[in-house]
């Protein structure tokens, strides 16, 4: 095989991969590298040109692309929810259910393995509209500007991934019939 079709197909490749977007709390290199060589996603480091930007600004923009938004700001929807736009990528917030302890990247790329163990879809799945949150024993999903209403689901359930297929599934199929957001 040629370099020219080498690369071709590289791209090809890459342009496939589902896309990952992180924030400015959680902008990990180990973690983008590591999810990376896996080749099932990849994850986009924290752009420069947003540095120093404030959320008013960064999360319309990075919630109006094609990535989900990974962070470890587990406030982020309570104290931006008017900036967070209602067609968005996605936010996925990783955090510890143990605040007395710091939670370093490498605790929360821990968490966020735990979600990749226990759902095998993680990489091919539509994350766009969802409001997901992973710490050490379970997820939370809901939509971002109906947190309230959301749903634990435990990893230590066995039928965990298709729970969770069903949950998002059904949040999907609400936000597609606003008739149905009540229910």
């Amino acid at each position: 095989m040629s370099t020219e079709q080498s690369i071709a197909a590289a791209e090809s490749t890459l342009s496939k991969m589902k896309c990952f977007q992180l924030d400015e709390c959680f902008n990990d290199r180990r973690l983008a590298e590591g999810c990376n060589s896996e080749r099932q996603c990849f994850v986009r480091r924290f752009p420069n040109r947003l540095k120093q930007e404030k959320d008013h600004i960064i999360l319309p923009d990075l919630l109006g692309k094609d990535a989900p938004l990974l962070t470890t700001d587990f406030t982020i929807v309570d104290d931006h929810l008017s900036d967070i736009p209602e067609v968005n990528s996605g936010l996925i917030v990783i955090r510890s259910r143990n605040s007395k302890k710091p939670f370093t990247s490498k605790a929360a790329s821990i968490n966020l393995a735990r979600l990749k163990q226990k759902f095998l879809a993680w990489s091919e799945t539509d994350w766009s509209g969802i409001y997901l949150e992973i710490d050490e024993e379970a997820v939370f999903l809901s939509q971002p500007k109906r947190v309230p209403e959301g749903r634990w689901i435990s990893f230590d359930r066995t039928d965990f991934g298709e729970t969770l297929t069903a949950e998002l599934n059904q949040l999907k199929v609400r936000a597609d019939n606003p008739a149905l957001q009540n229910d």
